[in-house]
């Protein structure tokens, strides 16, 4: 029994100790937690938008992160592998996924998969660089050896600023974090064991209990225990709070302007500071962008309230954590609005 307490991971199945992470929820090296994924990818944009990530390392770590595939997968991608084809909103992309494991087929095997639209719309830009649009078709997309795609991870997060809420300081990052995390997600969300390895590019589903085992709800009381701190929820909201229509990035732009027609009988929120052509639904999805520029003086306590009786009736998982994000973020707005009124009148 002391032998089990003291080193459980020996007694794991596949006996290396990965699959303990996951089932333990290992803060350090299991599943990140909601909070935990958009610190990574808000600090990932923001070091690319300052300058301090390039385009290729921009779109390889979103490869990853909206995959969860290995870096042995990402070294094996040709630019073949990413299919453009025309739809009803733009250029789709479509991946070649190679499979990882399977007695010689590894280079040629592939599972094609839809890229989600962020990933879309940077491996766009990334296929638009000179030198890229260049090579073969059967040209390493990035890089040819998984050990130089781990070391542009490794590279890319002790530039990126993230924060972790219970671990109290920086996100610890590993390429098979963003897996676990894919994983456990999906199966929260109703995946059977043969769509979570497909997702994951198994070819049994053997491993899928383990993902089974640790469900992501099994963080939900850490995240909510500590998600009423001031701290996190000024790192909800990632926008810029404006007093007036005049402060806006586009001031006099009609398509610029935020309403909420479904709640507040189309009061103004706030204001959109990009052209960018987006198809989320407004002004929900814009409180967690950090081009969305508030009012002050909208009426954000009646909003809050809004999402709270929302986020209380609503029973599906998925929709619950995307409301609760929402929450965080107006109740961002409403610290940084009240500390700045306070610091008017001081």
């Amino acid at each position: 029994m002391s032998t089990f307490l003291l080193t459980p991971e020996k007694f794991e199945e596949s006996s290396d100790g990965w699959y303990f992470t996951l089932v333990a929820n290992d803060p350090e090296r299991g599943a990140f937690t909601e909070q935990e994924l958009r610190s990574i990818r808000d600090g990932v944009d923001r070091a690319f938008e300052q300058d301090e990530i390039s385009l290729p390392e921009w779109a390889l770590v979103w490869s990853l992160i909206a995959t969860g595939v290995r870096p042995v997968q990402i070294a094996r991608m040709r630019m073949s592998d990413v299919i453009l084809t025309s739809g009803p909103e733009g250029t789709e992309v479509t991946l070649g996924i190679p499979l990882a494991k399977g007695e010689n087929q590894v280079l040629r095997d592939r599972w094609k998969r839809k890229a989600p639209s962020v990933l879309a719309e940077i491996l766009l830009r990334y296929l638009e660089m000179p030198d890229v649009r260049r090579r073969a078709p059967d040209a390493p997309l990035f890089e040819d050896q998984s050990s130089k795609v781990s070391a542009i991870i490794a590279s890319v997060f002790r530039r990126v600023q993230t924060y972790s809420d219970r671990l109290r300081g920086p996100v610890p990052v590993f390429p098979y974090r963003f897996r676990y995390t894919l994983g456990t997600r999906a199966i929260a969300l109703g995946a059977s064991d043969h769509e979570a390895a497909r997702l994951l590019t198994h070819r049994t589903t053997h491993c899928i209990q383990y993902y089974r085992a640790a469900m992501p709800m099994l963080q939900r009381p850490i995240q909510e225990a500590i998600g009423r701190e001031m701290s996190f929820l000024a790192q909800a909201f990632q926008g810029r709070l404006i007093g007036s229509l005049d402060e806006a990035t586009r001031r006099g732009e009609a398509g610029a302007l935020i309403r909420d027609f479904a709640h507040l009988v189309g009061q103004k929120l706030g204001a959109c500071g990009t052209r960018a052509e987006c198809h989320q639904n407004a002004p929900r999805a814009c409180l967690l962008c950090r081009k969305f520029e508030p009012l002050m003086d909208a009426p954000w306590e009646r909003f809050l309230d809004v999402l709270r009786e929302d986020l209380a009736a609503e029973t599906e998982d998925r929709i619950r954590l995307i409301t609760q994000e929402q929450i965080d973020a107006v109740r961002g707005i409403i610290i940084e609005r009240n500390a700045k009124m306070a610091g008017a009148l001081a």
